[in-house]
């Protein structure tokens, strides 16, 4: 059945996911046969596990947990409203990312072959345009994306060494020398405090490192977050 609703009103639908400051609902819900678990995260709301609902999806947690620029991730925030042929439709994004420099991104997860699909192509297209305008990003994200060689490769280097501590003098000799000079290599820092606490660096977001495009090797360049 066609409707009549101006754009302001599915609008809000947009700024209020964007808004969102907990999970709209349980995404344990029990439904086809999709995967689905609870992943550990430093970057929970108020330090609680975050809900995936499918292998791909717990791919991107490992993924937005090592980003530095992430700082919070909601799983499903609410529902945003909006128009495709004349017709009000509801959808839920996956998550919802709080960013460092103050901005939040929606992000959907879907395999290719499901993303692609006209139908799928038509909704994105209208939700990104509603997000945008309500000063938000939207993004989704496929295997093509969280499934690259170079991810799979340095996700799980990262993960290994996550745990380590990274004292205070280590920390204090990696920031004086990246302000120093913006040439530092992995080598360089591995020599002075060993290569598992550089990696535990990066991998705590202390140090940047291109680990999404490159593969990490002796010769990455160190950044200052």
């Amino acid at each position: 059945m066609n409707i009549l609703i101006s754009s302001d009103q599915v609008s809000v639908s947009a700024r209020h996911a964007l808004e969102s400051t907990s999970s709209s609902r349980d995404a344990l819900h029990i439904y086809g046969r999709s995967y689905r678990g609870l992943f550990q995260s430093n970057k929970g709301l108020d330090g609680q596990s975050i809900q995936f609902e499918s292998a791909l999806a717990r791919d991107a947690l490992r993924l937005f947990e090592l980003a530095p620029e992430v700082t919070t991730i909601i799983s499903e925030p609410s529902v945003i409203e909006f128009i495709l042929e004349e017709e009000l439709r509801r959808y839920r994004p996956d998550y919802l990312l709080h960013l460092h420099d103050g901005r939040r991104a929606l992000v959907e997860i879907k395999y290719g072959k499901e993303a692609h699909t006209p139908t799928n192509q038509a909704r994105y297209k209208e939700v990104g345009n509603l997000v945008e305008q309500a000063g938000g990003m939207f993004a989704v994200l496929t295997e093509e994306h969280l499934r690259t060689r170079v991810l799979q490769q340095n996700i799980p280097l990262l993960e290994r060494h996550r745990h380590l501590e990274v004292t205070r003098s280590a920390n204090a000799w990696l920031q004086k020398n990246l302000s120093a000079s913006s040439h530092l290599s992995l080598e360089v820092a591995a020599n002075q405090l060993g290569r598992p606490i550089v990696l535990a660096a990066i991998a705590k977001g202390l140090v940047l490192v291109d680990f999404r495009n490159r593969l990490i090797t002796n010769a990455s360049i160190l950044r200052r977050i």
